[in-house]
């Protein structure tokens, strides 16, 4: 099977595409448990920190890729899994 060079400049871009939303994830929760970490011991800032960035990650990891909606928002005060 003979690749296009729209195909091939597709996938390319598919691949930027998935290395750039991999190194949003990585910095966002890499950033929540520094600032999570930076508050006193038993903050509950640090909880929530935590909390709302664990929240966002999976809402832009279940975010439908054919209709860009977005995954059900959960119960704020629902205990941490």
């Amino acid at each position: 099977m003979k690749v296009t060079k729209t195909q091939a400049q597709a996938n390319r871009a598919d691949v930027g595409k998935a290395r750039a939303k991999s190194l949003d994830l990585l910095a966002h929760a890499v950033g929540a448990i520094v600032l999570s970490r930076a508050c006193p011991s038993d903050s509950p800032l640090a909880d929530e920190i935590l909390s709302v960035c664990r929240d966002n990650i999976l809402a832009s990891l279940s975010t439908t890729a054919t209709t860009g909606a977005p995954a059900p928002e959960r119960n704020p005060d629902a205990p941490l899994a």
